[in-house]
């Protein structure tokens, strides 16, 4: 067990202790930056024998770290130094490990100018070194906001590779909401397609490239086609969107390709689309292919049985944007 406490010194210091399973091992002081006044030590074991312990200093985020359980602490450094404006003030900050060598750190930062924001470092090695600063309250703009990070609670909680954060912040009304965000190393943007298979772990609108268009259907009621087709916001993602093409028939048997197409519709996000043009006159057609396309990339208008096959041209050059 390893305890912590601020020493009204002058400079200010944190002090730690550590319980053997038998008796004190006796006071440390902390050996964090010489200058500012330390406060607020909160020691954390992360996995076997290493611990960590953070603390603020003049408005910034310290970390210290243990490979011997505790009995030392060696080195330092900042957290909040990648932070927007690293000389904004920092505090409450928050430590948290899943045991397994992941660690995030918590704490309320004041970059925004504003209002407070929230940000989160995350390391899988115990606290040796830690990815960039993520924000977890996702409004926009940064600091419009209130965000009560940790002044009333400490709602930080884990799983294995993944930690949960809950906060106050008043969003919808000026009377705080509860909040909650996660930093899942499995799936950052907790989308429910794993790292391994997100296109981009990033942005939790895509999952893939889309695929063919399929469930494609026709249906026509009182003077107006409505066409239909199957989602792939599942698949490909929430934000995939959806392009139609199509042009005159006659244009199309007489190219023996899709030369003549035009862009009937481009970036539908529902998965219907009314034509509302008059109808072909007897004996005349129209055809229409689509394609789903998202930030990951952009799917295919479908395959012929030819050889070569006409639409890998419409696929390479789509009249639509």
């Amino acid at each position: 067990m390893l305890v912590s406490w601020t020493e009204n010194s002058s400079p200010v210091r944190v002090f730690l202790n550590r319980w053997n399973g038998e008796a004190w091992d006796g006071t440390q002081e902390l050996l964090g930056p010489a200058s500012p006044d330390l406060y607020w030590g909160r020691p954390l074991f992360t996995s076997g024998s290493r611990a960590l312990v953070t603390y603020e200093g003049d408005g910034g985020v310290y970390v210290s770290l243990s490979a011997d359980g505790g009995q030392t602490f060696y080195g330092y450094q900042r957290l909040d130094a990648e932070a927007p404006v690293p000389e904004a003030y920092s505090s409450n900050i928050r430590p948290t490990t899943d045991g397994q060598g992941n660690v995030w750190v918590v704490w309320d930062d004041g970059s925004a100018g504003r209002q407070n924001s929230l940000p989160i470092r995350y390391s899988p090695y115990d606290g040796e070194s830690f990815r960039p600063v993520y924000r977890l309250n996702r409004n926009e703009p940064q600091g419009g906001r209130t965000t009560i990070g940790f002044w009333i609670a400490n709602p930080i909680d884990t799983l294995p590779g993944a930690a949960f954060v809950g906060f106050l912040a008043d969003r919808a009304s000026d009377l705080p909401d509860v909040r909650l965000n996660a930093y899942d190393t499995g799936d950052f943007d907790r989308d429910a397609a794993g790292i391994g298979s997100d296109c981009d772990d990033a942005d939790p609108g895509v999952k893939a490239v889309p695929g063919e268009i399929s469930g494609l259907t026709v249906t026509r009621s009182e003077g107006t086609i409505t066409v239909s087709w199957d989602s792939q916001a599942e698949s490909a993602g929430r934000d995939t969107v959806y392009d139609l093409a199509g042009g005159d028939l006659a244009s199309l048997i007489a190219d023996a390709g899709f030369a003549a197409a035009t862009c009937r519709a481009a970036g539908l996000t529902t998965t219907s689309w009314d034509d509302d043009d008059p109808l072909p006159s007897p004996g005349s057609g129209e055809y229409d292919v689509m394609r789903a396309r998202n930030a990951c990339g952009t799917g295919t208008y479908g395959d012929s049985t030819l050889v070569p096959d006409p639409r890998d041209d419409l696929d390479a050059a789509s009249p639509c944007p």
